[in-house]
């Protein structure tokens, strides 16, 4: 059996941007600013208000979802 991939892990490396607008992440958490970009463009979203869930693990599905998005698949 494969070990669940978190959240946090799915947010490619791409330029780096600054900062962070979740509550249960600090500025400084390895992945917050691509998460924070990944958000922005629309690629991923929170799991609640202002929170990202970064430690929860990701479905097949929500992989799919992510791979769709950044690669502009159909």
């Amino acid at each position: 059996m494969t070990e669940p991939v978190p959240e946090a892990e799915c947010a490619p490396r791409r330029n780096r941007p600054h900062g962070t607008k979740f509550s249960d992440g600090s500025s400084d958490y390895w992945a917050a600013s691509w998460i924070e970009q990944l958000v922005n463009e629309g690629i991923t979203g929170r799991c609640g208000h202002g929170i990202y869930c970064h430690n929860s693990p990701v479905t097949r599905a929500q992989m799919a979802v992510f791979l769709v998005k950044t690669f502009n698949l159909p």
